[in-house]
Order: C-alpha cells, then sequence, then structure tokens
C-alpha cells in the first residue's frame, strides 16, 4: 500500500496512461505537421501544374498562328500562281491537318486533300533534284495529269479557304 506521508498513491496504471498521451500528443502534432508540409508540396505541385498548361496553350496558339501564316502565304502563292499546284496542296493539306480545330468554321478543302494523297508519291524539292533526268520527266507528265484534272477545284477551295483563315486566327 502507499504510506500516509507519500501522498497519493501512484501507480504504474498511472503511468503508464500519462506517457501514452504525450506520445499520442507528440504524434498528432507531427501527423499534423506532415500533412500540412504534404499540402503545401500539393499546392505547389498544383502552381506548376497550372504554369504549365498556360506555357502548353501559349505555345499552341503560336504553332498555330505560324502554321497559319504560313497557309495564307501558301495560298495567296498558289492564286498568284508563285508555285505549282501540286505543291501547294502537299504543303497546304499539311498545315491543314495540324491547324484543324473543330470549334472553327469548316471549309471545303476535299480537293487540296485529294491532289495531295494523289501526288504524295511523287518527289519534290531536293529529292525531285536527285531524280535521273528521266525519272523526274515521267514524274513531271504525272504530276501534270494530276495538276489538269484537279487545278481548279483547289483553286476555288484555296480561295475559300483565303476567305475563313482570319476567323481562324
Amino acid at each position: 500500500g502507499c504510506g500516509k506521508l507519500a501522498g497519493p498513491c501512484f501507480s504504474p496504471g498511472w503511468i503508464v496512461p500519462a506517457a501514452s498521451s504525450v506520445i499520442m500528443r507528440i504524434f498528432v502534432v507531427f501527423a499534423s505537421l506532415l500533412v500540412l508540409v504534404l499540402c503545401g508540396y500539393a499546392g505547389w505541385l498544383l502552381g506548376r501544374l497550372w504554369q504549365q498548361k498556360r506555357r502548353n496553350k501559349r505555345v499552341e496558339r503560336l504553332r498555330r498562328h505560324k502554321a497559319l501564316d504560313s497557309l495564307d502565304i501558301i495560298a495567296r502563292s498558289l492564286l498568284a500562281d508563285q508555285v505549282n499546284v501540286t505543291e501547294a496542296a502537299l504543303r497546304m493539306a499539311v498545315l491543314l491537318h495540324n491547324i484543324e480545330d473543330p470549334d472553327h468554321p469548316v471549309v471545303e478543302v476535299a480537293a487540296i486533300h485529294v491532289l495531295a494523297n494523289a501526288s504524295s508519291h511523287l518527289d519534290t524539292g531536293t529529292a525531285r533534284q536527285a531524280l535521273p533526268l528521266r525519272e523526274r520527266e515521267i514524274q513531271d507528265r504525272q504530276r501534270e495529269a494530276l495538276e489538269a484534272r484537279h487545278a481548279e477545284a483547289v483553286h476555288e477551295a484555296t480561295r475559300q479557304l483565303l476567305q475563313r483563315i482570319p476567323e481562324w486566327s
């Protein structure tokens, strides 16, 4: 038993809950700090993600603007007979593919894609220059036949395209 002078009786049962309570408080404080640190890190990551999305949108707008400028230049060059119909169709088809956007008005450009697909096997640029003369002449005849068949439709599609490009910018 406990003696009269010893004061209140302290048994090991009283000591363990007190120690357990201190450990529990330290654990709760540590866990709370950990949650705050993790929330701060998550907030920082969300901020970085938001910045990256803004940067990506800005880069996409710039890429789209450059593609539209190139499309405008090629289309005007075609209508001014500064570039052949096949080359213009090949280049415009690639640009149109890269800037397609469901939010923008549809333009009937199938003729451009038809000629581009029909002439995709023909060499252009330096590859064409590297061809033997006979092969180059064969490809030129093929190109001329395709252009004769599709030129009018490609020119009409190009005129429509030029009217819509300002709406896409």
